[in-house]
């Protein structure tokens, strides 16, 4: 596969429905070279044209795949997050019982809901990912985007962890899932934060850049784009992050107590506490929300707004 696929998107905004136009190029932290348009109207930022699908299917067959060599993947990493995802969950939809999944993964969540006594479906676009589900927790998710699902009983809530970005048209499978949502439904939605400081001292090497992520938002651009959709009662807080486990067999090296005489390192600190005091001035509500969880209402039925 070439570094740069063949255009997939036309280029409007999936906010305001601006034309728009490849600004820049980025290399993402796993190689690929993506190309990145930032919409002059509302600022929202996306790939333009997009990167080749066939990627991130390929990618998560492999990543869900037992073995795999990258931990952020393993199973016991992903049920202790989805623990404390289920916290945060609770906290903000607690009367929620009937909840659907979009983009379920290895399960973790799901299985969380389930044992919580939840009534549970979760969708995913990966075969790996569902018979892995199938394997470790029991589950039998749907395999498919949410427009396959056969007809059920409306849901009190709806999630998707860290999916939004993946999603070429994020505002067509909103749109979609809001219909299997009950009026005055939760929407619950992670993703990383654009106007943060990780991604403005981080350049071109945030961890957010990758070719499977086409989508880049900010607090505000996820705000205009769910209320067009029909949601109201926007709010946003940060995401509790679990950390990547070690084997444990080597130690965590000790600072060079000298590193403040090298040059370099002096030039990339100041340029580091620069950038995020910019970070703060610019965006002073969410600066240091690296990874937003943002949390809306489906209007109820009747509701004009």
């Amino acid at each position: 596969m070439s570094d740069i696929a063949k255009p997939t998107a036309d280029g409007i905004c999936v906010i305001c429905g601006t034309k728009c136009r490849t600004s820049r190029y980025v290399r993402t932290p796993l190689g690929p070279t993506i190309a990145i348009a930032e919409c002059r109207i509302c600022g929202h930022v996306f790939q333009c044209p997009h990167f080749d699908k066939s990627y991130a299917d390929d990618f998560f067959n492999e990543a869900y795949a037992p073995g795999h060599e990258n931990t952020y993947f393993d199973p016991q990493l992903k049920l202790k997050h989805a623990s404390a995802l289920y916290d945060a969950f609770h906290s903000k939809c607690p009367s929620a019982r009937r909840v659907l999944e979009i983009g379920g993964g290895l399960g973790a969540f799901s299985s969380v809901l389930v044992a919580n006594g939840h009534d549970v479906v979760s969708t995913e676009m990966s075969e790996t990912g569902v018979r892995r589900a199938k394997e470790l927790f029991g589950l039998n998710m749907h395999l498919g985007p949410v427009d396959t699902l056969p007809p059920c009983p409306a849901f009190d809530a709806i999630i998707m962890w860290d999916v939004i970005e993946h999603l070429p048209q994020p505002d067509v499978v909103i749109e979609t899932a809001a219909a299997r949502l009950k009026p005055g439904g939760w929407f619950t939605v992670t993703t990383g934060n654009y106007e943060s400081a990780s991604r403005f001292s981080g350049g071109d090497t945030w961890w957010c850049w990758a070719a499977d992520h086409y989508h880049y938002f900010s607090p505000g651009t996820l705000k205009r784009l769910v209320e067009r959709l029909g949601f109201t009662d926007f709010h946003y807080d940060r995401v509790i992050r679990i950390s990547v486990p070690t084997d444990g067999t080597a130690a965590a090296p000790h600072p060079n107590p000298l590193r403040f005489l090298n040059p370099f390192h002096l030039a990339r600190s100041i340029n580091t506490h620069t950038r995020e005091r910019l970070a703060r001035w610019r965006w002073p509500d969410h600066w240091d929300i690296g990874v937003m969880l943002a949390t809306m209402q489906k209007a109820p039925a009747g509701d004009v707004r």
